[in-house]
């Protein structure tokens, strides 16, 4: 996936973003008018060690630290997180509200973000000290999770007709789920495994008690992994409208969606935002 024809010259007039997880960051640089216009790299994680051990050793050197971009965008990929509705919500008590879903953890920084076309507040959790040594080198950029941009497309995308959708996008070693019923949004929740027969379980487990339509309703099932075949081949025994949602179906002709080996899901909508 690495580019390294990306002149660092003309970063002021490109967008960086930076996704973060435990197996690799990823580098998108979109500055308009190059050839080609995206410039991606690819840098496994140093396993067995902390994130902010990551951070400094793959972000605070890589090469485009000391140079000034028009955006620049972390984007964290396995921040766990629970939504709040926006009515209900007040700041000083998003730590609250995120340690009554999660138990306490050394180390961690409360953040939220909030999801107008959802009408919610995202409030989630990062490695404290790896979140300070992004905010002290880079003030000026954005960190939100992957949630974000996820609900952003997830809910355009089910305005395309009604009835109930679920959506299940499977990365790294995690399953995130999102449902959404007559265009508004109801339901997430984030299952740790990859095993075929328990993620079949969860997602008819989830769709029954959602009430959802199996002959009306929709499953689209994302997966970055390429090891969801038997889900998918289960799921649509009892779901009629159970189907992939693909990147070029999902995304077409954008920039990212003709990067080869293809980027994640989520960092690709999380682009065409930014684009």
């Amino acid at each position: 996936m690495a580019d390294t024809t990306f002149d660092f010259t003309r970063s002021t007039q490109a967008a960086l973003t930076t996704r973060l997880s435990t197996d690799a960051f990823i580098y998108a640089i979109h500055c308009p008018g190059d050839k080609p216009e995206l410039h991606t790299d690819f840098k496994p994680t140093l396993r067995h060690t902390s994130m902010t051990v990551n951070v400094k050793e793959l972000v605070l050197t890589h090469e485009y630290t000391g140079h000034t971009f028009q955006r620049m965008h972390f984007l964290t990929a396995q921040a766990p997180g629970t939504p709040v509705p926006l009515e209900l919500f007040e700041d000083e008590q998003a730590e609250a509200l995120y340690y009554g879903c999660f138990p306490r953890e050394a180390n961690r920084q409360v953040l939220y973000t909030v999801v107008p076309s959802c009408n919610l507040v995202w409030v989630y959790a990062v490695d404290k000290a790896a979140y300070l040594l992004l905010k002290d080198a880079y003030p000026q950029a954005v960190m939100e999770p992957s949630a974000v941009p996820m609900l952003h497309f997830l809910h355009k995308h089910c305005l395309e007709d009604e009835g109930g959708k679920l959506y299940a996008y499977v990365h790294e070693a995690q399953m995130d789920v999102y449902a959404f019923r007559q265009g508004q949004f109801i339901f997430t929740n984030t299952f740790r495994g990859l095993q075929s027969e328990d993620l079949t379980y969860y997602l008819l487990y989830i769709w029954q008690q959602l009430g959802f339509d199996q002959q009306t309703d929709e499953c689209r099932l994302m997966d970055d992994t390429g090891r969801c075949g038997a889900v998918m081949d289960n799921l649509q025994r009892y779901i009629r409208r159970a189907d992939r949602l693909t990147a070029e179906e999902a995304f077409g002709h954008t920039l990212g969606a003709r990067t080869r080996p293809a980027l994640p899901f989520d960092l690709q909508t999380s682009l065409i935002t930014d684009f």
